[in-house]
């Protein structure tokens, strides 16, 4: 049975969110470790934020804790590239 994973974020997508205690909205695309970049928003896969945004969908809601601060976050929308959604 085929899954519909259109707007489920992976490695290559670019993931809103929002944060729920300032109302700020930023992307994040995801990325393999060598094109990560950190002032561009591009975070590797293996790091803890974009480890923790794979598989989130639009309208999920998250905790996240760094620095000893849980901050929440809603996504907002998830954007895969076209040419990655097409199946054999």
């Amino acid at each position: 049975m085929k899954t519909n994973q259109h707007n489920t974020a992976r490695l290559n997508s670019t993931v809103i969110v929002k944060n729920l205690q300032t109302n700020l909205a930023t992307a994040y695309t995801i990325v393999t470790p060598e094109k990560a970049d950190r002032r561009i928003n591009k975070v590797s896969i293996l790091s803890p934020i974009g480890a923790a945004l794979v598989g989130l969908k639009k309208g999920i809601v998250f905790s996240w804790e760094r620095l000893a601060r849980r901050k929440n976050f809603s996504v907002l929308e998830v954007y895969n590239s076209p040419s990655l959604e097409k199946e054999p």
